[in-house]
């Protein structure tokens, strides 16, 4: 952090040399700011490598000695400007608190000092929508959100309020009853800026409290203790955090002003607090509170909502910017990926699941209208996750529900499977996964669900055919030769290393043949065989590419539904579709194939050949996946073509 900022910090001599003037004749505490600052500004800028051990092993000498963090404490409170030169120093000082802290210097006299002159609420309570009138505020943390005090650098302000928080962690509720109470109190302040500070601070809380963050300043028996207790809260904190999205959010997408950005900073605080909550707080505690606010499921997909018509007005290019929607998204997964439901759970799933169609349909509408790139990234990651988890765990009880349209939410997971870039597809396959699984393993048992497999056995054919024919090729689609390239470190040798072993060509289109007849091919037969591929330059990569990973999840759904109740409908309609790809793009002559487009003369051969090979190896799965179920006439023509064309490209 600190090199990054040396650009923009003046010579050390020069901060040394007029602190020193400044402080001459002046108190010890404040002649040991300036000796500190010239030990900081030789750590960092020094060219001596060599005192370097020293001078850290002084620092922290000095950071843990008696009285220290008093010293830098009131340094921080009387210095205007802590960025800039003096940004070594305050960085140092805030580490110092969190030291003095963690080691318990002082114990609960430093504790409930440091507490006060960062933020006091004191005497405060929420209470149920706003806080009590009586009581004090301050602190530095307080004078600088309300603009008292020049704001403090973004990384000292965030390792004070860490500092706040582990003081919470060490003395709640024993020391101080009502921390949390206090806290919640200042996150509903009728100040704007004063209840952005709260829900940062409260967000951080949430974090370290439930998510085991802050090891090294409190065990790990405490850090089950305050788990337990601040899921018991939890109650509470839905209530700020409902009331916090209702009122942040109409003014979050406004105009870049100072009030939106104070709104927009304290809303993905206030989600975010929630999120770290829900995921990892007790689930005993979660189900007594996560209910008690139904608005807050409204408020949630609302804010998704309005994220998808802010893309859809703003155009392509990634114009616009996710406000809320994606962490509210994430807030959403993290409720359904726990399984548990309110006592209504019918009218729960069936307004949630009315909701997904909505978003799913919204998203789908947005990315036809303004191309792949129309959509935030990580937004559109939240999303898709957001309507897989719900299909994963609600699924049977929708297709239970006369209410719920199972169709329409497949019509809009088609849309939206066809209308993303190649990067993002595995994402949106997971539902249809969910779908044929389902189906497959319920058909035989409950007739409600094999009227679904009827009703929708064309329409997967549809999706499966397109995912053959467009999707998955990748000389045809643009998306995915962009992917390819982010995947350059693969090991062309041995994605075609099957005449390299002395095979025959003739002898290798028997041998496909004869696997496409009976299931997926052999290795040998491409050198190495799918799983093998997907590993190749494994070590290098660090696991297998984005590209072979789509590809093989692609085929892997092919084949699943050609095993249940939409074989009839999937088979012929894949395997011939494979089929009429190769028969556009292949000349079959002899034992050998050459592809229409050949490049063998041109600079760019051996990638051309690559892909050329990747194609053929695609479609002879696909082949294989539905062949297997496919009628005689449609496997034997097939078959044969697409052995050819993969040996031919492979040559």
């Amino acid at each position: 952090f600190f090199l990054s900022r040396r650009a923009t910090i003046p010579p050390r001599e020069t901060f040394v040399a007029r602190l020193s003037l400044r402080l001459a004749g002046m108190s010890s505490s404040q002649a040991q700011l300036a000796e500190v600052a010239g030990l900081l500004s030789e750590f960092y800028e020094g060219s001596d490598a060599s005192r370097k051990a020293r001078l850290n092993a002084e620092l922290t000498r000095r950071r843990v000695e008696p009285g220290a963090w008093r010293v830098f404490l009131s340094w921080l409170e009387a210095t205007s400007d802590l960025g800039g030169q003096a940004m070594y120093l305050s960085y140092y000082a805030a580490s110092t608190l969190e030291e003095a802290v963690g080691r318990g210097i002082d114990g609960a006299e430093c504790r409930r000092e440091m507490k006060g002159r960062l933020l006091s609420y004191g005497g405060r309570r929420y209470e149920g929508g706003a806080p009590s009138s009586t009581g004090s505020r301050g602190g530095l943390l307080l004078a600088a959100a309300v603009g008292a005090r020049p704001r403090l650098p973004a990384a000292v302000g965030t390792r004070l309020c860490k500092v706040y928080a582990d003081i919470g962690a060490l003395a709640w509720p024993e020391e101080m009853p009502t921390f949390v109470e206090e806290l919640c109190a200042c996150c509903v302040d009728d100040e704007d800026a004063v209840a952005a500070l709260g829900l940062e601070v409260l967000r951080i809380v949430a974090e370290e409290y439930c998510g085991g963050a802050g090891k090294a300043t409190v065990s790990a028996s405490r850090r089950r203790v305050l788990r337990e207790r601040f899921g018991a809260a939890l109650p509470q904190l839905v209530n700020v955090v409902a009331d916090s999205a209702a009122r942040f959010s109409s003014s979050s997408l406004a105009a870049a002003t100072k009030e939106a950005t104070t709104a927009a900073r304290a809303l993905e605080a206030a989600l975010a607090c929630l999120e770290a909550v829900v995921r990892q707080a007790p689930l005993t505690c979660l189900s007594g509170g996560l209910f008690g606010r139904p608005d807050l499921f409204s408020t949630l997909f609302g804010l998704v909502g309005r994220d998808v018509e802010g893309f859809q007005t703003g155009g392509g290019g990634g114009s616009h910017r996710s406000s809320g929607g994606a962490t509210a998204a994430r807030c959403l997964e993290a409720v359904l990926a726990t399984k548990l439901v309110p006592s209504d759970v019918a009218a729960f799933v069936l307004e949630v699941g009315r909701h997904v169609v909505g978003v799913v349909a919204a998203l789908a509408t947005t990315l036809e209208r303004n191309g792949g790139d129309a959509l935030d990234e990580q937004f559109l990651a939240d999303t898709t996750e957001l309507v897989a988890t719900f299909v994963d765990h609600h699924l049977p009880r929708v297709c239970a529900s006369a209410a719920f349209s199972v169709e329409d939410l497949l019509t809009a997971l088609a849309r939206l499977a066809f209308s993303v870039e190649a990067k993002d597809l595995r994402a949106v396959l997971r539902p249809w996964e969910t779908l044929v699984d389902f189906v497959n393993d319920r058909s035989n048992e409950d007739p409600a669900v094999a009227a679904l497999a009827d009703r929708s056995a064309a329409g997967v054919a549809g999706v499966l055919e397109a995912l053959v024919t467009r999707t998955l090729l990748l000389s045809e689609s643009q998306s995915l030769r962009d992917l390819r390239e982010m995947d350059q470190d693969f090991d062309d040798g041995q994605r075609r290393g099957s005449l390299d072993d002395g095979g025959d060509e003739n002898d290798l289109v028997e041998d496909l043949v004869d696997d496409l007849a009976g299931g997926a091919p052999e290795p040998r037969a491409l050198g190495g065989g799918a799983d093998d591929a997907s590993n190749a330059g494994s070590e290098d990569r660090g696991g297998d590419s984005e590209l072979r990973l789509l590809l093989n999840d692609g085929i892997d759904l092919v084949a699943a539904a050609c095993r249940g109740p939409f074989r009839s409908a999937v088979a012929d309609r894949v395997c011939a579709a494979a089929a009429r790809v190769l028969s556009t793009r292949v000349l079959v002559s002899g034992g050998g194939a050459f592809f229409l487009e050949d490049h063998r003369d041109d600079a760019a051969s051996d990638q051309q050949r690559v892909a050329d090979a990747t194609d053929a190896a695609t479609l002879l799965y696909a082949t294989a996946a539905a062949g297997v179920f496919a009628s005689d006439a449609t496997l034997e023509s097939a078959a044969t073509l697409a052995a050819n064309a993969a040996v031919g490209a492979l040559r």
